[in-house]
C-alpha cells in the first residue's frame, strides 16, 4: 500500500465541495512570518493586474495556467511532486480564483467607458444551466453552493463580459490567444521539469501523459483548444513576429504532449476544430502537418514510450458506455428535476444534465445550443462582409466552438467553474458575441437587414469602430 504525503497548506480533501476552501493555502501562506515576502510579490501581482495596461493579459494567463493544473492530490496514484512544484499546485486553485476576481474587478471599474451590446440569448442560458447546476446541492452542500455562485458571478463579469465589452480589434484578440498559449508553454515547461527531477511515474499513468493536472483528458481538451489559437494566429496577418513564434512553438510542443496523453476527445475536438477552421486549404494542412509530424518525430526520439502510446488514438475500447448508463439510469429514476447529488457528473456534459437537472434542465440546454448555433450560423453564413483579419476571425471562432463543444459531448467539462474549460466557454460566448457585433455593424452601414439583436447593438462610427456610451 502507498503511502502518500503531501503538503497541504490548509486546503482541506474536502476541497472538491467547497469552492471557498480554494483560497486556504493563500491566506494560511500569507499569515505566515515566511509570507511576508509572499504577501509582497502578490500584492504586487495584484496592483500590476489591475492598473497595468497588460493587466487583463496576465490575468487570463494566470487563469488559464492555474486552470489547467489539477488538485494536489489523488485518490487513485500517488501523484506527489518535486517541492517546488508541489508548492505552486498547492496555490493555482487560489490563484485562479484571484485571478477570475481581478477581472471581475478590472470590468466594474471600467465598464463605464466600454460600449454597450445585448448578452446573447446563448450566454443567458448557459449562465442559467450553470445556476442551477450548483444550486441542485443547496440543501445536501451549502457551502458549495455559496462558493461556486460567487465564483460564477465572477467569471460571467470577469471573463464573458469583460472580453465582450473591450475586445474589438483583431490586435486585442490575438494578445489574448497568445496569453493562453503562453500558459500552455509554462505548463508543460513546468512538467518537463518534474520529468527531468522527479518520478516520471508521478504525473505519466499507465503510459498515458498527466502533467501537472489530474486527468490526461483535461491535459488534451485544453491542450486541443490552445492549439487552434495558436493555429489561428499563424495565419494571421494581424499578429506581429514574435507572437507567430511564440504560437509556432507552441503549436510544435502541444502536438506531442497532446499524443502522449492518448486522449481520442482531445484528438476527435482538434480534427473538428481543424477541419472547420482551414476546410479545403490544403496549403494550411501541409503545413500543420508537417509541423506535427516534425515536432512528434524529434519528441518520440527522446521518450519512445510517448510515441508507443499513439496507438491508443485509433483504439476502439469503449471507456464510456458505463459511466453514461449509470447517468442516464439516474435521469430515469427522476426524470423531471434530476436527482440531487454530488456524484452525478460523468463523461457527458449532456447526461451529467439530465441526472442532475433532468427535463428541466435538458431545456435550458437546448435553448443554449439553439441559440449558439444560430449565432454561429448568422456569423459564419456573413463573415465575407468583413475585411480579411476579420473573416479569419469568425472562422476561427466557429472552429474553437465547434471543438469545444463536440468534446463536451465525452466529457463534462462544460459545466465546470474552476478550470481553464470555464475561461475558454467564456471567451466563446464572447467572441461569438463581437463577431455578431462586427457583421451588424458592416450590415447597418449598408441598411442591409441584420440580426435580432442588431437594434441594441452600440452605435457605429464610420470606421466600423462602436462609440463609445
Amino acid at each position: 500500500m502507498v503511502t502518500i504525503r503531501t503538503r497541504n497548506y490548509g486546503l482541506s480533501h474536502s476541497v472538491g465541495r467547497n469552492v471557498f476552501d480554494y483560497l486556504g493555502p493563500l491566506t494560511r501562506l500569507l499569515g505566515t512570518p515566511k509570507g511576508m515576502f509572499g504577501a509582497v510579490a502578490f500584492f504586487a501581482m495584484v496592483l500590476y493586474a489591475v492598473s497595468s495596461r497588460n493587466g487583463k493579459k496576465f490575468l487570463i494567463f494566470l487563469a488559464t495556467l492555474t486552470g489547467m493544473v489539477g488538485y494536489y492530490h489523488s485518490i487513485y496514484w500517488n501523484n506527489t511532486l518535486i517541492g517546488p512544484l508541489e508548492t505552486f499546485r498547492g496555490f493555482c486553485k487560489p490563484l485562479f480564483v484571484v485571478a477570475i476576481a481581478l477581472l471581475a474587478a478590472r470590468y466594474m471599474r471600467d465598464r463605464s467607458g466600454m460600449p454597450n451590446g445585448s448578452l446573447p440569448a446563448g450566454a443567458v442560458a448557459f449562465i442559467t444551466l450553470e445556476l442551477l447546476f450548483v444550486l441542485r446541492v443547496m440543501f445536501i452542500a451549502p457551502e458549495r453552493t455559496a462558493g461556486a455562485l460567487v465564483l460564477i458571478t465572477m467569471l460571467f463579469l470577469g471573463v464573458l463580459q469583460y472580453i465582450r465589452r473591450s475586445v474589438w480589434t483583431p490586435e486585442d484578440f490575438i494578445s489574448l490567444l497568445c496569453a493562453c498559449v503562453t500558459a500552455s508553454l509554462v505548463f508543460f515547461g513546468l512538467s518537463t521539469i518534474q520529468l527531468i527531477f522527479g518520478p516520471p511515474d508521478r504525473i505519466v499513468i499507465n503510459g498515458r501523459f498527466t502533467g501537472l493536472s489530474d486527468n490526461p483528458q483535461h491535459v488534451a481538451e485544453a491542450g486541443a483548444c490552445i492549439f487552434l489559437m495558436a493555429a489561428y494566429v499563424l495565419t494571421s496577418g494581424a499578429a506581429s513576429r514574435g507572437q507567430r513564434l511564440l504560437c509556432l512553438v507552441g503549436a510544435a510542443v502541444l502536438v506531442p504532449f497532446m499524443v502522449w496523453t492518448g486522449s481520442r476527445t482531445g484528438a476527435g475536438m482538434t480534427a473538428v476544430g481543424l477541419l472547420v477552421l482551414n476546410r479545403a486549404k490544403f496549403k494550411r494542412w501541409v503545413g500543420l502537418a508537417i509541423l506535427g509530424a516534425v515536432s512528434f518525430k524529434i519528441y518520440s526520439y527522446f521518450s519512445p514510450a510517448a510515441s508507443a502510446i499513439a496507438s491508443r488514438l485509433g483504439s476502439t475500447a469503449d471507456t464510456r458506455i458505463k459511466g453514461w448508463l449509470i447517468a442516464l439510469s439516474a435521469f430515469v429514476r427522476h426524470p423531471l428535476f434530476g436527482r440531487p447529488g454530488l456524484t452525478v457528473i460523468t463523461e457527458s456534459s449532456v447526461l451529467s444534465v439530465a441526472a442532475a437537472l433532468g427535463i428541466v434542465g435538458l431545456a435550458v440546454f437546448a435553448v443554449m445550443v439553439l441559440a449558439l448555433f444560430n449565432d454561429l450560423s448568422f456569423v459564419y453564413r456573413n463573415r465575407g462582409r468583413l475585411d480579411e483579419e476579420d473573416r479569419k476571425m469568425c472562422e476561427f471562432i466557429c472552429a474553437f466552438a465547434a471543438a469545444f463543444f463536440a468534446g463536451s459531448f465525452f466529457d463534462a467539462y462544460l459545466l465546470a467553474i474552476a478550470t481553464s474549460a470555464a475561461v475558454f466557454m467564456g471567451m466563446i460566448l464572447a467572441f461569438t458575441s463581437i463577431a455578431r457585433a462586427k457583421i451588424n455593424a458592416s450590415l447597418m452601414e449598408y441598411n442591409e437587414p441584420v440580426d435580432a439583436y442588431a437594434a441594441q447593438e452600440p452605435p457605429v462610427l464610420e470606421a466600423g469602430i462602436p462609440a463609445l456610451s
